[in-house]
């Protein structure tokens, strides 16, 4: 570099290994699930997206698509029955990942990886009349690069052959790389109906013509122990049961969060206790959620900054449009300077209460820069910041994550809303489950909660085809409780009435999971529309039909959303 002028990114070997318009094969990009992205398909468009997701400086007021996060940074291709799978080894949390299909405007069949040493921001300094900010744009780059403070940046290209040469191939490499160089180590357990509890919120309430928000139950500690009777009752005999909203101002921290403290609108202490007990005599593990990093209010010096020092807020969108809900309280993001001190601190008020098994959620796949006034924090040092967090604490507690990204899972020993689900771009030819391939039979996984669901049948589905463990999300209070709140969108989970649903899934499913759990998945295969199959290495094959009428494979008549086991002769 010199002059005025600055290298904003690098496209690493774009056009290694592409294929033309006489080879045949697929690309692999890590979207979310996984997707396959056939050759010569025809699609204009171009996948590109952020590894980790994108900047929390990179504000959408409307969203015009629903996207998937990259989990994995891994990439890959197969040509005429041969190939190779890249995984981005060093500055994975800097880099893109870029893919086309050969079409009329693009001449060939390309994946690769994109390290961005810059970033371009934008700030809006004025509105209009109409109130639409749209007047006198400025833009500014990063004030330093990225990549300063990294050795390098490093891609690795392992190269498959024969029957290897697939995406079965490739996620077995990934796991390999992740088993030798990352420590992911197997620790799955016996598998359990998993259970997202909810403890508490706050609501709207109102003295003297004041407004201000007060703690609400949900569910107090001792209907912890209704839930678990109500499910053993009705034959669901392993539960694991995750407690979210459990401390200090319950499901959102009214301020930073720097410990952790029982609630007595839950209960209090006593029946804190009391539930603990209750689970350990009944086998029940209780995983204990512990959200330190998203805040409502509070001195913004502790907030997350964009480059031009504005305090970065986050808020949720309206699901018809998803549009901004200007209905809804913004919340921010506790920068990362502050990330070890403050969770060192809630650690000790944890041991206090003999806490052991944690939920670190947002710790597993919350990655974004931070411009504040003391230093530049990087998404490569915020990655490495939270990988060192859960490195120094994985063999304190049992360590769990949702939707974790690649940093985090060998600390992990489970995982809950696994990625199930692509981006649905129309250049994907199809959706697969690289990300369970890789980590099932040493990481315990779910996928989304099935009564929050978009579509909770093709969700359970999602859950056998890869041996999945099912998860709901429950609170004792009736459902209108939540209505006109922050939360509305758990509109629905009221354990009673998902109770049955959830024992008749257990009764057909559990024999099954208890037999696939602990091994790995050797194949995995469309047998014809809509139709899956996942063989694993002790034998068994579980076959998905996701159709709306019964199909028949290899004689066998399989019902309309069923699913159908046999085991290798």
């Amino acid at each position: 570099e010199y002059g005025e002028y600055s290298v904003s990114r690098i496209y690493v070997l774009p056009g290694f290994f592409s294929g033309t318009g006489n080879d045949e094969g697929y690309i692999f990009v890590p979207d979310g699930s996984g997707a396959l992205i056939n050759f010569n398909n025809n699609s204009n468009a171009t996948y590109r997206s952020f590894v980790y997701g994108k900047e929390a400086s990179f504000p959408d007021t409307l969203k015009k698509t629903y996207n998937e996060n990259i989990h994995m940074p891994v990439f890959g291709m197969v040509k005429n029955g041969a190939g190779f799978v890249a995984v981005i080894d060093s500055g994975d949390a800097i880099a893109e990942i870029v893919a086309d299909s050969k079409n009329e405007n693009q001449f060939y069949n390309a994946v690769s990886s994109i390290v961005d040493l810059r970033y371009t921001y934008s700030t809006n300094l004025f509105a209009d009349a109409q109130g639409n900010n749209k007047v006198n744009a400025s833009t500014a780059y990063s004030k330093i690069s990225l990549i300063d403070g990294l050795d390098y940046y490093t891609v690795k290209y392992y190269f498959l052959t024969g029957s290897n040469a697939d995406y079965i191939g490739m996620a077995n490499t990934y796991r390999e790389y992740l088993i030798n160089e990352k420590g992911l180590e197997k620790k799955v357990k016996e598998p359990v109906l998993n259970v997202d509890v909810i403890g508490a919120i706050d609501v709207k309430a109102n003295f003297l013509g004041f407004s201000y928000f007060a703690d609400y139950a949900l569910t107090e500690y001792s209907e912890v122990e209704d839930i678990l009777k109500a499910l053993n009752k009705a034959g669901v005999e392993e539960v694991g049961i995750r407690y979210i909203g459990w401390n200090n101002d319950g499901l959102t921290n009214a301020k930073i969060a720097k410990k952790a403290k029982v609630m007595s609108k839950l209960g209090g202490k006593k029946d804190f206790k009391a539930l603990n007990a209750f689970a350990e005599e009944n086998g029940v593990d209780i995983t204990y959620d512990i959200e330190f990093m998203r805040f409502y209010s509070g001195r913004s010096k502790f907030a997350v900054s964009s480059p031009f020092k504005e305090k970065i807020s986050f808020s949720r969108y309206l699901r018809s449009v998803y549009a901004t809900d200007l209905r809804k309280r913004s919340w921010y993001i506790l920068s990362p300077e502050y990330w070890e001190k403050n969770f060192n601190s809630i650690a000790k008020s944890l041991d206090k209460l003999e806490v052991e098994n944690v939920s670190v959620s947002s710790l597993t796949n919350s990655v974004y820069s931070d411009f504040n006034s003391k230093s530049l924090n990087t998404k490569q040092d915020v990655a490495n910041t939270a990988a060192n967090i859960l490195d120094g604490v994985n063999k304190k507690y049992t360590l769990s994550g949702e939707k974790a990204n690649a940093y985090a899972i060998p600390y992990l020993d489970k995982i809950y809303d696994s990625p199930a689900y692509t981006s649905g771009y129309h250049i994907f030819d199809e959706e697969i489950p690289f990300y369970r391939i890789v980590l099932h039979g040493y990481t315990d996984l779910t996928v989304e909660p099935q009564y929050t669901s978009d579509n909770r049948q093709i969700n359970y589905f999602k859950s056998v085809e890869t041996g999945s463990q099912l998860l709901y999300t429950g609170m004792a209070a009736a459902t209108k409780e939540i209505v006109d709140t922050d939360y509305d969108y758990l509109y629905g989970t009221n354990y009673k009435l998902w109770l049955d649903d959830a024992a008749e899934k257990y009764a057909k499913y559990q024999p099954l999971l208890e037999k696939i759990y602990d091994s790995k998945i050797v194949s995995h295969r469309c047998l014809q529309s809509d139709v899956y199959e996942a063989t694993y290495e002790n034998g068994v094959s579980v076959i998905v039909n996701y159709n709306g009428e019964a199909v028949e494979v290899d004689g066998v008549k399989i019902e309309e959303y069923d699913f159908y086991e046999r085991v290798a002769k």
